[in-house]
């Protein structure tokens, strides 16, 4: 009986890590397909929501004094009406957003409910649980994927590192995004720039 709970106890790990995983693997694809940034934060908290039955998603990138975590992108209208309203959090202060936001450390916060000091936002008011792990761009924190679950104690050790991987690829598809517009931006300006120049030069030689 012992030795067939085990099987069952790593069957049911490693089905848990699959899943995460495959989360993982879409993740990548759609950072592949997607150049654009603002279609691409608007993708990818419900794609890992769906795949992974979170009940909540979210994307907090930070304000460029670092001072803020502002909440850009969710998997639910809640969420979706938080960040409509321009919700933000400030590093530094109580909550794991903002501790993780400043550490760059994943934080996990458990038992929630309405009636305690660590209580979600009223809009969230069935989380149970909550991991948030930082976004970088290499050494740089730029972000927190928070990820909101209906049940207690929803996430352990093992997800927390598996987890750590789809966060490192979050932040690298979203900075690899920005980057990308930025150049098509820059490209654009420099021929507006060329273009006008060889007006103006034209113009001279008329």
């Amino acid at each position: 009986e012992s030795r067939s709970s085990d099987l069952l106890t790593a069957d049911s790990q490693m089905e848990n890590r699959t899943r995460k995983l495959h989360a993982l693997a879409e993740v990548t694809r759609t950072a592949t397909a997607i150049r654009n940034f603002e279609d691409l934060l608007s993708s990818i908290p419900g794609i890992i929501s769906s795949r992974l039955g979170y009940h909540h998603v979210g994307i907090f990138l930070l304000d460029e004094q670092k001072q803020y975590a502002i909440l850009r992108s969710a998997s639910t209208e809640a969420g979706l009406r938080m960040a409509a309203r321009g919700y933000r959090i400030s590093v530094g202060q109580l909550g794991i957003v903002s501790s993780v936001a400043q550490t760059g450390q994943p934080r996990t916060a458990d038992h929630l409910s309405a009636d305690n000091s660590s209580a979600p936002e009223p809009e969230l008011a069935e989380t149970r649980s909550e991991l948030a792990l930082p976004l970088k761009s290499g050494d740089e924190i730029i972000g927190v994927l928070d990820l909101q679950s209906d049940k207690s104690g929803d996430f352990g050790e093992d997800d927390i590192a598996t987890l750590s991987i789809l966060a490192d690829q979050v932040g690298i598809a979203l900075q690899n995004a920005l980057i990308f517009e930025e150049s098509q931006r820059a490209l654009r300006e420099a021929n507006v720039e060329s273009l006008q120049a060889s007006r103006r030069a034209w113009k001279g030689y008329a």
